[in-house]
C-alpha cells in the first residue's frame, strides 16, 4: 500500500527525518532562551539548525526522486518485457507454427505416399478428391489446408486450463507424425518432370520464408539455443535438397527421372526435424511461452 504515492519505507523515512530535526531545533532553542547566549552564538545556533532541517529535507527529496525514477523504471521494463513477449509469442504463433506444420504435411506424403499419408492423418469419409502424384498434391494442400483445423482438440474449450496453441499443428497429432519419420523407412518413388519443378519451387519458398523467421526470431534466441540450431538445421535440410532437385532438373531430360531412396530419405530428414520443431513450439506453449530451461 502506498501513502500519497510514497512506499511505506519511504514515509517512515520521511517521518523519522523530520522528528529529528524538529527534536533538536526544539532543544537548541530552548538551550538559547535559557542560558542567555551572546546574539552572535544565537544567529550561529540558529542557521546551524536551519542548515540541519535543509540538509534533511535535501536528503529526503533525493531518496524521493531515486525511488520515483526507480519505480519509474522497473514500469518501463516491465511494459518492455511485456510488449517483448507479445512480439515473441505473435512470431511464433504467427509464422513458423503454420510453416512448420505445412513442410510437416508435404513431407508426409513424399516419403510414405498417399495411402499413408491418409492413414496418418486419420481421414474418413470420401478421400478421392486427394491428388495420386506430387505436383497435384501440394497446391491441392496449399489451398485446403486450414491452419484452424489442426488446433489442439480442446481450442474450443474456453474453460480449459490447457495451454493452447491458436494456429499450427495439434501436439498430439505431431507427437503421431514425429514416431512415423522416427521409425518407418520412406518409400522409394518416381517423379515427372512436372513434380520435380513443383518441388523445386516449393522448397526454394519453405527456405525464404524459414529464413525469414529466423531473421525475425534473432532478438530472442539469445536463450533459446535449442530453437535456433533446429531452425538452422531445417533450413539446412531444405536447402540441401533444393540443390539435389535442381540437379536433377538439369541432369536429367526425360519424361521421368526415377529417384534412389537417398534423394527420398532427405524429405523424410526434413519432416522429422519440422515435426521436433513443432514439439518444441509446444513447449514454449505450455511455459507461456518462456523457455522451461534456457539452452545456452
Amino acid at each position: 500500500m502506498k501513502i500519497l504515492g510514497l512506499s511505506p519505507r519511504t514515509v517512515i523515512l520521511i517521518t523519522s527525518f523530520l522528528l529529528i530535526a524538529f527534536l533538536v531545533s526544539g532543544i537548541l532553542i530552548s538551550t538559547l532562551w535559557s542560558e542567555g547566549l551572546s546574539l552572535a552564538l544565537q544567529a550561529f545556533l540558529i542557521s546551524l539548525t536551519a542548515s540541519l532541517v535543509s540538509l534533511f529535507g535535501g536528503i529526503l527529496t533525493a531518496i524521493f526522486i531515486v525511488e520515483r525514477y526507480l519505480e519509474n523504471q522497473k514500469k518501463l521494463r516491465e511494459e518492455q518485457q511485456k510488449v517483448y513477449s507479445i512480439t515473441w509469442q505473435s512470431y511464433i504463433e504467427g509464422g513458423l507454427s503454420v510453416l512448420s506444420a505445412l513442410i510437416t504435411h508435404v513431407c508426409l506424403f513424399i516419403s510414405y505416399g498417399k495411402e499413408r499419408y491418409l492413414v496418418l492423418q486419420e481421414a474418413t469419409g470420401d478421400t478421392t478428391d486427394v491428388p495420386d502424384t506430387v505436383a497435384d498434391f501440394i497446391p491441392w494442400l496449399i489451398n485446403n489446408l486450414n491452419v484452424t483445423d489442426f488446433n489442439a482438440p480442446f481450442e474450443n474449450n474456453a474453460n480449459s486450463s490447457v495451454p493452447k496453441l491458436s494456429r499450427g499443428m495439434g501436439k498430439d497429432k505431431a507427437l503421431r507424425f514425429l514416431d512415423e519419420f522416427t521409425h518407418r523407412d520412406c518409400i522409394s518413388s518416381i517423379y515427372t518432370h512436372k513434380d520435380l519443378i513443383v518441388l523445386r519451387n516449393l522448397l526454394y519458398n519453405f527456405n525464404k520464408k524459414l529464413r525469414d523467421e529466423i531473421f525475425l526470431l534473432q532478438p530472442f534466441l539469445s536463450t533459446r539455443m535449442n530453437l535456433g540450431t533446429t531452425l538452422v538445421e531445417l533450413s539446412r535440410y531444405i536447402e540441401d535438397t533444393y540443390e539435389d532437385i535442381e540437379l536433377v532438373i538439369i541432369s536429367e531430360k526425360t519424361i521421368s527421372s526415377p529417384l534412389n531412396p537417398k534423394f527420398t530419405s532427405k524429405f523424410r530428414s526434413i519432416g522429422l526435424k519440422s515435426t521436433k520443431l513443432i514439439t518444441l513450439i509446444w513447449s514454449f506453449v505450455e511455459h507461456n511461452f518462456n523457455e522451461p530451461h534456457p539452452t545456452f
